[in-house]
């Protein structure tokens, strides 16, 4: 009777054993599943990130964005470059964000025709790839090139001064071709196919002669001139153009088989054009001169992100 009690205890205590090496076995495999699948995930989530910036996630797909969009060669520096573009576009992106700054939804429609264009180009790019990035997205990144850029621009610049030798200089060299630009030319010109005889004429006029006894009785603007006798690119016609005052008359000088004698009998500028062209070209000036301000302010902002680049997602590019 004992001895049967002591085998139905070992039979007892056998399975009990069994059952623990089954359930350690079992909570090993668990363990070692979950883990595999909290790596996977954290290589899924880690591959589609390619940093994070002030404490935000940056998806690769933006990054291979501006892989197509700049068709960016091979190497580290090219690499380095892009991720400064992205991460200056996303800062603009931010930085508008807190200043309810964006495009309107008709800019990010049209920005949405230009997305499908980019599609388009980076099917044949990227084959299999066409879906990487919704063209929302797209429009979202052109715009803070382009609409949120100037917005945030007259935000941050609002107070920008230029220089004002750099103004000053650029003005003046400005000024001096608008007012050329502006300056209608009344000539008189001699015209024949044979040299000898222009030469001859030359000669007369040199000794004298008044232009008018060969030339016809009516002026004509030089813009005329270049058009009837197809003269734009001719050297001697723009140096009378530039140069040469009311009075003043040209050498000889050919154009398709013709020579030409031209004598200059009016300068006159348009002066209202004038300043309507300067104040464009001053417009001009400060606009670009802000928005390259603006640009350095945005590198300075790239300077000091909280970055952390995701260096095996680089790799992968």
């Amino acid at each position: 009777m004992e001895s049967r009690k002591k085998r139905n205890l070992e039979i007892e205590r056998a399975k009990r054993q069994k059952r623990l090496v089954f359930t350690g076995i079992l909570t090993c495999m668990m363990i070692l599943v979950v883990a595999a699948l909290g790596y996977a995930v954290w290589d899924i989530v880690n591959r589609r990130t390619i940093m994070t910036l002030n404490g935000e996630r940056i998806a690769t797909t933006d990054f291979r964005f501006f892989h197509v969009m700049q068709q960016i060669p091979p190497g580290e520096l090219a690499q380095e470059n892009a991720l400064g573009d992205l991460t200056q576009t996303l800062l603009i992106l931010e930085r508008a964000e807190m200043h309810g700054v964006g495009a309107t939804n008709e800019e990010l429609a049209e920005l949405m025709e230009q997305a499908a264009e980019f599609r388009a180009m980076q099917a044949q790019m990227v084959p299999g790839g066409i879906n990487f990035i919704s063209e929302r997205r797209v429009a979202e990144l052109l715009s803070a090139w382009s609409q949120v850029f100037e917005r945030l621009s007259d935000i941050y610049m609002s107070d920008f001064i230029p220089d004002e030798e750099a103004y000053q200089a650029f003005m003046a060299e400005s000024i001096e071709g608008i007012r050329l630009n502006s300056t209608e030319i009344q000539i008189k010109y001699v015209a024949s196919a044979d040299w000898f005889e222009m030469d001859d004429i030359s000669h007369e006029l040199e000794q004298g002669a008044e232009f008018d006894d060969f030339a016809g009785a009516e002026t004509v603007s030089i813009m005329e001139f270049a058009e009837t006798y197809d003269a734009w690119i001719s050297p001697e016609l723009d140096n009378i153009f530039q140069t040469q005052q009311a009075g003043d008359i040209s050498d000889i000088f050919e154009v398709e088989g013709m020579y030409f004698i031209v004598k200059v009998y009016d300068r006159i500028v348009d002066e209202a054009n004038v300043a309507i062209m300067t104040e464009i070209m001053r417009e001009n000036f400060l606009m670009e001169e802000r928005a390259e301000a603006f640009f350095d302010l945005t590198n300075e902002w790239v300077d000091q992100a909280d970055r952390d680049v995701n260096m095996r997602a680089i790799s992968r590019f």
